[in-house]
C-alpha cells in the first residue's frame, strides 16, 4: 500500500512538473539603476498579473485589481516597461532589488514556474540570479544582486561580500560556521534542502531570505546585532521565503526565530552564553509584559511595532515555552513541514488541525493566563491564577538553609494553591519559563524582604542609586494605598501630573479585591529617566492590568519634567 501511495505522488509531482511555465524576460539595469524589462509570453492572448507600480502602455487592456498591490491585464505576447527602482539599496557598489518586476500569467501566479531571463548591466556584475541559479523554479521573481563583489565557498554555501568591505572578511567567516551549523541543526529536524546563494551588503532594511539567496546586512557586524540573526534567516530556508510560509506573517517569522533560539541553546554553552541567552529570552518577556492574548497578530495591517512585538517576541515566546514544557515538540513542527512543504504554503488552522490529530494542544487560541501570590492567613500564602484552565505550574523553593526543591502544582481560578510558609525563605513561580504569562513582575516572593519591586524577574533593585530606590518605594507605596495621598517628597511635581498619578491611581486601584502584586524599577543616567512598570491583580474579576510609567527628570534629579504612561 505504501509502494503504491509513493508511486501516485510520484505521478502528481511529475505532472506539476510537466505542467510549469516558462517566464521569459530581458532585463536591463541602466545608467539610473533602473530596470528595463521586454517580456515575452508563449501566446498571443494572455491574463497577467503585474504589480500596481508597473505602468504598461495602452496596448494592455485593464481587466480588474486583484488586490491592493495587484492588478490583471489582458496583454499580447509581449509588453515592454521600465520601472523606477527605489534606489536606497543601489549605489556605485551594488544594485539590490527584492520587488516583484515582472508579470506572471494568473493561472500560475502561485506555482512554481521556470525562470528564462537575460539580466544585464554595463555597470555591475550580475551575482543573482545566474544561468546556474535559474537551474531550478521559483514561485516568485528571483531576487536581482549586482555589483562589485568578491566571493568564497565554505561548507557548500557560496558567500559574497563588497570589495568595499573586505575588512569584514573574518567577521563573515565566523558567521558562516553558525550558517554551517544551524543549517546542519535544522536539516536534522526538518530534512536536508539545498543550500542558498549567501549575500552580505549594507541593504537599507533588515536581513532578507528568499528563494535560493539569503542578503545579510553587513550593518550586524557594525551593530550589536542579536545572536539569533544568522539562524534566524538560514531557519527560513525551511519556514519562510525558501521553505513554506503561514499565511499569518508574523507566525512564519515566530518560528523562525523560535528555531534560533533552539539551535542556540543546543550547540553553545558556556557560562558567558547562558548569561547572554537568558538576558535575551528576559528581554523578550520584559518587552512583552502587559500582553492578555494572541488576538490580532494575523491581521495584515498592524503597526509595525505591534507587528515586530508578535513576530519576535511574543509568539516566539509562547513556542519556547512549549518547547520546555516537551522536548518532542520540535519533532511535532518537523513533522508539519514534512507534511506541508510541498504545498509551499499554509495556515495557522492547519498547523492546529495537524496538532489535534497528534494528540497536542493547539496554539495561540488560549488567553495569556498570569499567576501571582497573595497573603492568605498566618504562615500561609496563596498562589493564585487568573484562568479558568487547569495549568501544571512548576514551583521552585529555597529553604532557610538553602536547599532548593521544584514541584508542580495544578491551578485555576476557582482552586488557588495554599503554601505553608515555615523554614521557606523563597518561592519562584516557573523558574523555568514554561508557561507564557501576562507578568514577570510577580514572580517571587522573598521571606526576608518582600518589597514589590524585588518580586520581579528583570531588574535587581541593587542597581538603583539610593534616591531612585526611594522615590520608586514612595510611589509604588503611593500605588498601593488609597489612603496614601503623597507621592514622594524626593521630587517636585506640578498640578498637572499629580492630578494625572491621581487618575491613575484611581483607575487601577479601583477596588478592595485589586491588589499591587509586584514592580519594577530602572533608571538610565543617559535619559535621565525613571522606568518604572506595576501588575494590579483583580481577584475578583480574574483580570490583570500592567502601568508602565516613565518619569522624565531634571538634570539634578530635583524636579519631575513629564510622566508618560504606557497602558
Amino acid at each position: 500500500m505504501i509502494n503504491k501511495i509513493l508511486t501516485f505522488l510520484f505521478l502528481i509531482n511529475f505532472s506539476i512538473v510537466l505542467a510549469q511555465k516558462t517566464v521569459n524576460a530581458k532585463i536591463i539595469i541602466d545608467e539610473n539603476n533602473n530596470l528595463k524589462i521586454s517580456e515575452t509570453f508563449a501566446s498571443k492572448k494572455n491574463i497577467i498579473i503585474f504589480p500596481n507600480y508597473i505602468t504598461l502602455d495602452s496596448s494592455a487592456k485593464f481587466l480588474s485589481n486583484e488586490t491592493s498591490n495587484l492588478k490583471s491585464y489582458d496583454v499580447s505576447d509581449k509588453v515592454d516597461y521600465v520601472i523606477n527602482i527605489d534606489k536606497s539599496n543601489a549605489n556605485n557598489d551594488f544594485f539590490i532589488t527584492t520587488i516583484r518586476y515582472l508579470g506572471l500569467e494568473k493561472s500560475d501566479f502561485t506555482k512554481e514556474k521556470k525562470f528564462n531571463l537575460n539580466i544585464s548591466s554595463k555597470d555591475y556584475n550580475i551575482i543573482f540570479p545566474t544561468e546556474n541559479d535559474l537551474q531550478r523554479n521559483y514561485i516568485a521573481t528571483p531576487i536581482i544582486v549586482a555589483g562589485k563583489f568578491k566571493n568564497f565557498e565554505v561548507n557548500g554555501f557560496q558567500v559574497y561580500y563588497l570589495e568595499k568591505e573586505n575588512g569584514l572578511l573574518e567577521e563573515i567567516k565566523k558567521a558562516t560556521e553558525g550558517m554551517s551549523k544551524s543549517f546542519e541543526f535544522f536539516s536534522n529536524y526538518f530534512g536536508k534542502k539545498e543550500k542558498p546563494k549567501i549575500i552580505f551588503a549594507p541593504i537599507n532594511g533588515p536581513s532578507v531570505t528568499n528563494e535560493n539567496i539569503i542578503i545579510y546586512n553587513s550593518a550586524i557586524f557594525k551593530n550589536d546585532a542579536p545572536r539569533t540573526t544568522v539562524s534566524h534567516e538560514i531557519a527560513h530556508i525551511w519556514f519562510g521565503g525558501d521553505g513554506i510560509i503561514f499565511k499569518e506573517n508574523s507566525l512564519t517569522e515566530a518560528l523562525a526565530e523560535f528555531l534560533a533560539f533552539e539551535y542556540l541553546k543546543a550547540t553553545y554553552h558556556s557560562e558567558n552564553f547562558n548569561k547572554y541567552f537568558e538576558d535575551l529570552i528576559g528581554y523578550k518577556q520584559f518587552i512583552t509584559e502587559g500582553k492578555k492574548s494572541f488576538v490580532g497578530f494575523a491581521n495584515q495591517n498592524l503597526e509595525k511595532n505591534e507587528k515586530k512585538l508578535f513576530s519576535y517576541n511574543l509568539l516566539p515566546l509562547y513556542l519556547y515555552s512549549k518547547q520546555k514544557n516537551d522536548a518532542n515538540f520540535i519533532n511535532i513542527i518537523g513533522e508539519f513541514y514534512k507534511y506541508k512543504k510541498y504545498d509551499r504554503t499554509t495556515s495557522l488552522d492547519e498547523l492546529n488541525f495537524f496538532l489535534q490529530s497528534k494528540g497536542y494542544e493547539t496554539l495561540f487560541t488560549d488567553k495569556i493566563p498570569d499567576f501571582y501570590f497573595s497573603e492568605c492567613g498566618k504562615s500561609k500564602l496563596c498562589i493564585n491564577s487568573n484562568s479558568e484552565k487547569i495549568y501544571n505550574l512548576e514551583i521552585e523553593s529555597t529553604t532557610m538553609d538553602n536547599l532548593n526543591t521544584k514541584k508542580n502544582i495544578k491551578i485555576s481560578n476557582k482552586s488557588p494553591e495554599i503554601i505553608d510558609i515555615n523554614n521557606i525563605k523563597k518561592i519562584t513561580l516557573d523558574p523555568e519559563y514554561k508557561i507564557q504569562q501576562v507578568s514577570r513582575l510577580n514572580d517571587i516572593w522573598n521571606a526576608e524582604d518582600n518589597n514589590i519591586f524585588k518580586r520581579n524577574r528583570y531588574f535587581s533593585t541593587a542597581k538603583l542609586n539610593p534616591k531612585m530606590l526611594e522615590i520608586s518605594n514612595e510611589i509604588g507605596n503611593y500605588l498601593n494605598y488609597l489612603d496614601n495621598n503623597e507621592i514622594t517628597k524626593n521630587l517636585v511635581i506640578d498640578e498637572k501630573d499629580k492630578v494625572k498619578f491621581k487618575e491613575l491611581k484611581t483607575k487601577y486601584l479601583n477596588s478592595k479585591s485589586i491588589i499591587l502584586s509586584g514592580a519594577s524599577s530602572s533608571f538610565s543616567e543617559k535619559n535621565n529617566s525613571l522606568y518604572l512598570n506595576f501588575s494590579f491583580n483583580d481577584k475578583a474579576n480574574n483580570d490583570i492590568n500592567i502601568l508602565k510609567m516613565t518619569l522624565k527628570l531634571d538634570n539634578q534629579n530635583q524636579k519631575l519634567e513629564s510622566l508618560e504612561t504606557e497602558e
